[in-house]
């Protein structure tokens, strides 16, 4: 294990596949019988590197390692249940894998608004906060490292990864109020972003220098600490302005966010959540006037946006979102900061990014069928 400045963890390649993914290498007989590709769709090997988030030109990895994680990776994504993953691949049908012990925290899921969360809580004296995620693979990953037994631990560990998670406040009033599968959010207060500008406006390096003085005012406020939970690279430009200091970052916000319920059980989860325009504020972006009109928008103007980085939506969907900040993901973000630096670089609109952020088309196909699995594990370890 490696930790960089940030205190972003980077693991060996078979350790983190084992603790993000669930691959199990199994005894040494069986990492040496090549696993049963009979009837997948392998396509080729390019995707491992990307979904391990490795960088292009790094050293390659083991053929056998490679071969078995890429058949793996291929199960997860094709099956349609966990019986059509290998035995011997999956730490799931292995009964002394962690996720088969006693957990160090007290996880659950439940739904709201037809989306899946799981609810982290400590498990000897749960305390007025818990961790909400959306991702099965994460819980998954608290559970296999054995992270806690305290909620500050396992959302400091989480910091550490660079994964999104939210920190809530857990209470009992508002709950007999709220009908099932519930979701409120409360307004916040608005900013206005980086605002309009006229046609063919091209931003130059000033333009980015006021962009960074305000986004990391912002950033400093107790709202804006909030985006380092974020993960991805709201995430990333959070941590490149805010020091490491996991007792600040962790505090919750009561003027910010929305309240999860679910309606069966007697508690709702406050959650600390930026606005549109204050995700805007922090991705730098521009409203940009086309030229041409629009009657139904105000001042009947038709407006294109674009941003010095891609906006939460865009980073979402494209190759480099793993569910982790990845030595990939690092490797691009230092190499748009050298080029906005040496003015070599445009602007992009959300089109633009999605062709930007592109990467390997398989890597997002591995990343949903590993989701898929880690929710069918949790589903059969802990019913919803």
């Amino acid at each position: 294990m490696s930790v960089d400045p940030r205190g972003y963890e980077t693991l060996p390649v078979e350790r983190h596949a084992y603790l993000r993914f669930g691959y199990n290498r199994g005894t040494e007989d069986a990492a040496e019988t090549p696993p049963d590709s009979a009837g997948l769709n392998l396509r080729s090997y390019l995707g491992i590197a990307g979904v391990l988030g490795r960088n292009k030109g790094t050293e390659p990895l083991e053929t056998d390692f490679e071969s078995r994680l890429g058949v793996f990776l291929a199960q997860c994504r094709e099956a349609k249940s966990l019986d059509m993953i290998a035995s011997n691949l999956l730490d799931y049908h292995n009964k002394t894998s962690p996720i088969r012990q006693e957990w160090s925290m007290d996880i659950s899921s439940f739904v709201c608004k037809d989306e899946v969360h799981y609810r982290i809580l400590e498990r000897s004296r749960p305390g007025p906060f818990c961790i909400i995620l959306s991702s099965a693979t994460t819980t998954l990953e608290i559970v296999r490292n054995k992270w806690g037994p305290h909620i500050a631990s396992v959302a400091q560990q989480l910091l550490r990864r660079g994964m999104a998670f939210r920190l809530c406040s857990v209470t009992t009033e508002p709950a007999a109020g709220l009908s099932h599968n519930t979701a409120t959010q409360s307004s916040g207060k608005l900013y206005p972003g980086l605002g309009y500008r006229p046609l063919n406006y091209k931003p130059d390096n000033l333009d980015y220098e006021a962009y960074t003085m305000l986004r990391d005012q912002f950033l400093k406020t107790p709202r804006g600490r909030v985006a380092v939970r974020y993960g991805g690279i709201v995430g990333r430009l959070a941590r490149a302005v805010l020091p490491y200091d996991a007792q600040t970052l962790l505090l919750p916000n009561s003027t910010a966010g929305r309240i999860l319920h679910d309606g069966w059980i007697d508690e709702a989860y406050s959650e600390d959540q930026l606005t549109p325009d204050e995700l805007d504020l922090i991705c730098g972006v521009y409203h940009i006037d086309t030229g041409q009109q629009d009657t139904s928008s105000a001042g009947a103007r038709q407006v294109t946006t674009v941003s010095w980085w891609p906006k939460p939506a865009n980073f979402a969907t494209s190759g480099l979102n793993l569910g982790w900040w990845s030595p990939a993901c690092e490797h691009w973000y230092q190499r748009r900061l050298e080029q906005i630096a040496n003015e070599n670089v445009s602007l992009s609109t959300a089109a633009a990014w999605k062709h930007n952020l592109k990467y390997d088309r398989q890597v997002p196909g591995y990343v949903a069928g590993v989701e898929r699995c880690s929710r069918w594990v949790l589903e059969a370890l802990r019913p919803i």
